[in-house]
């Protein structure tokens, strides 16, 4: 496998239409690839507008109606793997904050007690921490608008599970 570097000079030789050759047959193999290719060409200005789209796609799973653990597992796991293609393609830690938090406050808000699951309280955890670690590493300014959220979603976290 060739470095980044390797390919970063071998790029600069080429012109404008083998660059643009290189990136549809690119996007052609993988359908993440023709994701992070738009995202560049559209959204990558503003990460913060594309968390706001993002959110939508999330709100999603609590229209469908769920009979199973499984079912709503399985959506549950999906809209934690379009949180992770969101660090992927724009390492914005606001975003991803707000998208975890929107994520975890709509689970607990559609929350049935019939699916009391250990799995569940898992997840819940897991996100929390998550959630903890990116509060973390934000800057002091913008942690004063986020903690009463997340205080929030500990006291709701304690009553569900604990």
């Amino acid at each position: 496998m060739e470095k980044l570097s390797d390919i970063k000079k071998e790029l600069a030789l080429l012109d404008k239409a083998q660059l643009m050759a290189l990136c549809t047959r690119m996007a052609k193999l993988k359908k993440e690839n023709k994701e992070f290719l738009s995202y560049l060409i559209s959204d990558a200005d503003d990460p913060q507008f594309y968390a706001e789209k993002l959110k939508a796609e999330l709100d999603v799973v609590w229209k469908e109606p769920f009979y199973s653990v499984w079912a709503l597992n399985k959506s549950l796991r999906k809209s934690l793997r379009l949180i992770s293609k969101y660090r992927r393609f724009t390492s914005h830690l606001r975003g991803e904050l707000e998208l975890m938090l929107h994520f975890q406050q709509g689970f607990f808000d559609h929350w049935k007690h019939g699916f009391n699951n250990r799995r569940f309280e898992s997840m819940s955890d897991q996100n929390l921490r998550k959630i903890h670690k990116l509060f973390s590493q934000l800057d002091e300014e913008f942690r004063a608008d986020y903690q009463a959220q997340i205080d929030d979603l500990e006291r709701t976290f304690s009553k569900r599970f604990v």
